[in-house]
Protein backbone atom coordinates (compact mmCIF):
# COMPACT_ATOMS: atom_id res chain seq x y z
CA UNK A 1 0.00 0.00 0.00
CA UNK A 2 3.14 2.41 0.81
CA UNK A 3 4.47 2.01 -2.74
CA UNK A 4 1.00 2.78 -4.58
CA UNK A 5 0.35 5.79 -2.23
CA UNK A 6 4.22 7.17 -3.23
CA UNK A 7 3.09 6.11 -7.12
CA UNK A 8 0.37 8.57 -6.00
CA UNK A 9 2.16 11.14 -4.55
CA UNK A 10 5.04 11.48 -7.34
CA UNK A 11 2.18 11.37 -10.73
CA UNK A 12 0.36 14.34 -8.53
CA UNK A 13 3.63 16.26 -8.31
CA UNK A 14 4.23 15.90 -11.72
CA UNK A 15 0.28 16.82 -12.64
CA UNK A 16 -0.32 14.63 -15.65
CA UNK A 17 -3.37 11.97 -15.48
CA UNK A 18 -2.00 8.57 -14.70
CA UNK A 19 -2.98 5.21 -14.38
CA UNK A 20 -1.34 2.76 -12.02
CA UNK A 21 -1.77 -0.86 -12.81
CA UNK A 22 -1.26 -3.07 -9.62
CA UNK A 23 -0.51 -6.98 -10.77
CA UNK A 24 -1.04 -9.32 -8.05
CA UNK A 25 -0.43 -13.07 -9.10
CA UNK A 26 -1.29 -16.04 -7.60
CA UNK A 27 -3.06 -14.37 -4.42
CA UNK A 28 -6.67 -13.86 -4.57
CA UNK A 29 -7.32 -12.67 -0.84
CA UNK A 30 -4.70 -9.89 -1.32
CA UNK A 31 -6.40 -8.57 -4.75
CA UNK A 32 -9.04 -8.73 -2.54
CA UNK A 33 -7.92 -6.60 0.12
CA UNK A 34 -6.10 -4.36 -1.90
CA UNK A 35 -9.90 -3.08 -3.61
CA UNK A 36 -11.01 -2.88 -0.22
CA UNK A 37 -8.32 -0.87 0.85
CA UNK A 38 -7.64 1.21 -2.43
CA UNK A 39 -11.72 2.09 -3.33
CA UNK A 40 -11.52 5.83 -0.91
CA UNK A 41 -7.93 6.27 -2.70
CA UNK A 42 -9.04 5.94 -6.08
CA UNK A 43 -12.23 7.39 -5.64
CA UNK A 44 -10.37 10.83 -4.50
CA UNK A 45 -7.30 10.58 -6.62
CA UNK A 46 -8.54 11.69 -10.18
CA UNK A 47 -6.18 11.92 -12.20
CA UNK A 48 -4.72 8.95 -10.63
CA UNK A 49 -6.63 5.85 -11.65
CA UNK A 50 -5.61 2.76 -9.83
CA UNK A 51 -6.51 -0.76 -11.27
CA UNK A 52 -6.04 -3.82 -9.77
CA UNK A 53 -5.61 -7.16 -11.50
CA UNK A 54 -5.17 -10.96 -10.84
CA UNK A 55 -3.28 -12.69 -12.27
CA UNK A 56 -4.08 -16.39 -11.68
CA UNK A 57 -0.14 -17.75 -12.13
CA UNK A 58 2.13 -17.31 -8.92
CA UNK A 59 5.05 -16.45 -11.62
CA UNK A 60 6.36 -13.05 -12.25
CA UNK A 61 7.10 -13.25 -15.65
CA UNK A 62 4.06 -14.75 -16.84
CA UNK A 63 2.19 -11.46 -15.12
CA UNK A 64 4.93 -9.31 -17.44
CA UNK A 65 3.34 -11.03 -20.58
CA UNK A 66 -0.20 -10.86 -19.46
CA UNK A 67 0.38 -6.94 -19.00
CA UNK A 68 2.18 -6.34 -21.89
CA UNK A 69 -0.19 -7.90 -24.29
CA UNK A 70 -3.32 -7.58 -22.53
CA UNK A 71 -3.38 -4.70 -20.05
CA UNK A 72 -1.35 -2.04 -21.02
CA UNK A 73 -2.83 0.82 -22.31
CA UNK A 74 -0.23 2.03 -24.57
CA UNK A 75 0.48 4.60 -22.67
CA UNK A 76 3.87 7.01 -24.29
CA UNK A 77 5.47 6.94 -20.80
CA UNK A 78 5.48 4.03 -18.19
CA UNK A 79 7.21 3.43 -15.45
CA UNK A 80 7.55 -0.05 -13.57
CA UNK A 81 7.60 -0.24 -9.62
CA UNK A 82 7.92 -3.52 -7.58
CA UNK A 83 5.71 -3.44 -4.86
CA UNK A 84 8.28 -3.22 -2.13
CA UNK A 85 9.78 -0.42 -3.72
CA UNK A 86 8.79 3.24 -2.69
CA UNK A 87 9.62 6.46 -5.54
CA UNK A 88 10.60 9.22 -4.75
CA UNK A 89 8.77 12.42 -5.03
CA UNK A 90 10.83 13.40 -8.06
CA UNK A 91 11.27 9.92 -9.23
CA UNK A 92 9.01 9.84 -12.28
CA UNK A 93 9.62 13.44 -13.54
CA UNK A 94 13.28 12.75 -13.48
CA UNK A 95 12.75 9.32 -15.34
CA UNK A 96 10.67 11.26 -17.93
Amino acid sequence: MKSIAACRDASKREGLPAICDVLVNGNRRLVDDLQHELFPVAEHSNPFLIRVWYIAVPDKAHTWNIYLEHIWPQAEVAHFVDGYAQPHADSFSLLS
